[in-house]
């Protein structure tokens, strides 16, 4: 029998303040605190699905047809794994980027949606003040709900880009460069993959449609949601303010207003008319990559449009690594579709891009919490980043590379683990 006799813990009365600390009761419950305890993407889309009638959400959550692009967005990041490297010191890191010759905050720009204000009633106003207390570019649809003038006295620190879908018309292309230089946009975006709009049967269903035909199940989800039909309705009429239109013409013919199609000669003319920076969205092809660097792009975005288009499109991280061998080392490359974590950032970086581009996570943020909560997924994804930078043993995100990740399929890239064996 053992003679040391039990330890037995020294007790004393119940501390109520150190009680109340720990239950959270000194802290008030504001909608900012609750923002606060959303720790991933994730969380917030379930925060936004609870907040919005289920037609808007659908409009920012849903894709094309069977949706099978959008999952196998997805799919491709999580098949994706780190080979983190230790003994390395990752005290500071640092999440600064240079993306087309400006340093922003990390290597992230927020991509262009349209019907902005639809989803909340601060649209890309409330967006673009986000990405402007984060240090990243925001990128005005030409659809966009707000106007070139309102986006600019919101992002005086940061890169503005404007994004053109091509009209028919020659004068109305020019008129909308002008504005967007006018009002110190220095990067076109030009979008090359919707030489139609993508059938997106969940709008279909709810009649979120252009034009719109709400049917009676929308129209009362609609009104168990007063936040959001209050905000809906006490707003600005819902317009293309970047157009400088009502919408109401718009919405009657909006296929037959754009260009079914950019070809050569249509770049080729952009970069004539355009003096600034022109960037290419919606490439996942070497040739086509090829192409745009070959008529004049400084940058090119690998996108499917985050399935909301062609439905069975390669997912644009898959289809990286082949364009960047393609194009070679120095040609700017960002990246969307699929993102919906600051790892998922670092691996494209790690495959080749130069930046990424996110779409629907910042509108997620938007549907449950306005700018805030677009503040807080910027801030979450640059969490994720450190996070992920110091477990991956690197301080710089210039020492990421293809060594660090690899698919569930195919080994590293001259992995350093590799590297290892083979000398053993």
């Amino acid at each position: 029998m053992d003679p040391l006799e039990r330890p037995k813990p020294k007790r004393q009365l119940p501390n109520l303040q150190q009680a109340a600390q720990l239950l959270g009761l000194t802290q008030r419950r504001t909608r900012r605190s609750a923002l606060d305890r959303i720790l991933s993407v994730e969380e917030m889309r379930v925060r936004a699905r609870k907040r919005v009638p289920r037609s808007i959400f659908d409009y920012v959550d849903g894709a094309a047809e069977e949706e099978i692009t959008l999952r196998a967005n997805r799919d491709a990041f999580q098949r994706l794994r780190f080979h983190p490297t230790a003994l390395n010191d990752v005290s500071d890191p640092d999440t600064r980027s240079n993306i087309l010759g400006d340093t922003v905050g990390m290597p992230l720009a927020l991509a262009p949606t349209g019907f902005t204000r639809m989803v909340h009633r601060e649209g890309e106003i409330g967006v673009a003040w986000a990405a402007n207390r984060a240090e990243i570019p925001y990128t005005l649809a030409t659809l966009g709900t707000a106007s070139a003038q309102d986006i600019c006295k919101v992002t005086p620190r940061v890169p503005r880009w404007f994004q053109l879908y091509a009209h028919k018309s020659e004068q109305a292309n020019l008129h909308l460069l002008a504005t967007a230089r006018t009002h110190g946009f220095d990067t076109l975006v030009v979008t090359v993959d919707t030489a139609v709009i993508g059938s997106k049967r969940r709008d279909l269903r709810s009649g979120l449609t252009v034009p719109p035909t709400v049917s009676p199940r929308t129209f009362v989800d609609m009104a168990v949601h007063p936040r959001w039909w209050t905000g809906a309705l006490t707003g600005a009429p819902l317009g293309f303010d970047a157009l400088g239109s009502s919408g109401e013409s718009m919405f009657a013919d909006l296929n037959s207003q754009f260009r079914q199609g950019i070809d050569a000669t249509f770049l080729r003319w952009i970069r004539t008319e355009w003096s600034g920076k022109l960037v290419i969205k919606g490439i996942v092809s070497p040739s086509d990559a090829c192409t745009a660097f070959e008529l004049g792009a400084d940058g090119i975005v690998l996108s499917n449009h985050g399935g909301r288009q062609l439905d069975r499109t390669i997912p644009p991280v898959t289809a990286l690594p082949a364009i960047r061998r393609a194009v070679g080392p120095t040609r700017t490359i960002l990246l969307d579709s699929g993102i919906r974590s600051g790892a998922d950032i670092v691996a494209a970086l790690c495959l080749g891009a130069d930046a990424c581009m996110i779409g629907r996570p910042y509108l997620y943020g938007l549907m449950a919490g306005g700018a805030p909560g677009v503040d807080r997924v910027l801030s979450i994804l640059r969490d994720d980043i450190v996070r992920t930078m110091r477990l991956l043993g690197v301080q710089r995100l210039s020492d990421l590379g293809p060594h660090h990740v690899s698919s569930e399929t195919s080994p590293p890239t001259e992995s350093p683990f590799l590297t290892a064996a083979s000398s053993l």
